[in-house]
């Protein structure tokens, strides 16, 4: 992306980002990924073309924005004290709700995109990517014997599996069930 969205952005910026994240998801909603141009986004967002490559370098990196702005509604703070197989817990919990809130979205987009398609599997990859990084800033406990790379990847594959299978595969479970099948992986 070439904005800093670590720096605070000015109100047209926000309302330039969003207008493009809106038009996009809304899109995704009626017609696959590969099938969606900038000029359809453009034209819908009802910005030229020139904006849309002063914020992103293409569709991809729009999308990117998107799973960013979707994750970002998730808060895990003071995490220090815990293990990675809590923080794999917590992230999960957190993440399943996040995506129950926004099932009728994610439902909507499935219609359109192939589970193995771009989309999905761009989706797939950012949620995996940021519970490595969140489980990856942690301590493991002293019980592990294993290397910290390798034990983050098994926990966050574990993590991807569960919520893949329970969301894009569209198994409907209760968190308190879908959080006992975690367990029984992990165990």
């Amino acid at each position: 992306m070439k904005v800093d969205l670590n720096h605070k952005l000015t109100r047209g910026a926000r309302r330039t980002l969003t207008a493009f994240s809106s038009v996009f998801l809304n899109l995704l909603q009626q017609e696959a990924f590969e099938k969606i141009t900038v000029n359809q986004i453009c034209t819908d967002a009802d910005y030229p073309r020139t904006t849309f490559y002063n914020y992103f370098e293409d569709k991809y990196d729009l999308l990117n924005y998107c799973w960013f702005l979707i994750v970002s509604d998730i808060q895990i703070n003071n995490t220090q004290h815990l293990t990675p197989e809590k923080a794999a817990h917590l992230y999960f919990g957190n993440l399943y709700d996040l995506l129950t809130e926004r099932k009728d979205l994610l439902h909507k987009i499935l219609l359109h995109n192939d589970i193995d398609g771009q989309m999905v599997q761009s989706f797939v990859n950012y949620l995996k990517k940021e519970v490595n990084r969140i489980i990856g800033d942690l301590q493991p406990s002293l019980e592990h014997q294993l290397p910290k790379d390798l034990l983050v990847a098994y926990l966050s594959e574990t993590v991807m599996v569960l919520l893949t299978w329970v969301f894009i595969d569209q198994h409907d479970l209760p968190k308190e069930t879908a959080i006992a099948y975690l367990e029984k992986l992990l165990a």
